[in-house]
């Protein structure tokens, strides 16, 4: 069982929910890179990169650690330390789908309109993943992906990714 995982995918793919899967399984933290990288309760406002990767840093020096996220470069930052990284290739429909099933309820009226506003610039950012050229995109993920020398495993499908969490083994 690997004890430093690295899980990237566009926004929707799932990574959260098998993050937190693997977590409850093999009794590991998880960092997800979206809560370092927005300000609360946002989409688009972000926090000083440079607070951003002092924070990344300091979770890389643990010993053991899930970090999920769509954020390419700051996943790499720790790729160098991962046993194992998960792609979630998963196509736009699917992510789309997940995405509005979640939806931004929140329970403050004020945070909730921000939200709402901001959902649908996500969802426009999310669509775009397989035509932006970045490491946040369909081509820089796949660009870490083939990059990265350890073990590795990429799902296509909802499917795959519901088996693989159903074959988990407890640590």
């Amino acid at each position: 069982m690997p004890s430093r995982i690295g899980i990237i995918g566009n926004c929707g793919s799932g990574k959260s929910h098998l993050a937190a899967a693997m977590a409850v399984k093999w009794h590991l933290p998880v960092v997800e890179l979206d809560r370092l990288f927005w300000m609360p309760r946002s989409f688009t406002a972000k926090r000083p990169p440079d607070l951003v990767q002092a924070e990344v840093a300091v979770k890389k020096a643990e010993p053991a650690w899930i970090v999920e996220g769509v954020f390419g470069d700051l996943a790499s930052l720790v790729l160098d330390r991962a046993e194992l990284l998960v792609w979630l290739d998963l196509d736009w429909e699917t992510c789309r789908t997940s995405l509005v099933r979640r939806g931004f309820a929140h329970p403050d009226a004020a945070a909730q309109a921000a939200m709402a506003a901001s959902f649908d610039r996500l969802l426009a950012w999310g669509e775009a993943y397989w035509h932006r050229d970045t490491h946040s995109s369909h081509r820089g993920h796949g660009m870490i992906y083939e990059n990265f020398s350890g073990a590795k495993q990429q799902f296509r499908s909802r499917a795959a990714v519901d088996a693989f969490i159903a074959d988990l083994r407890p640590a």
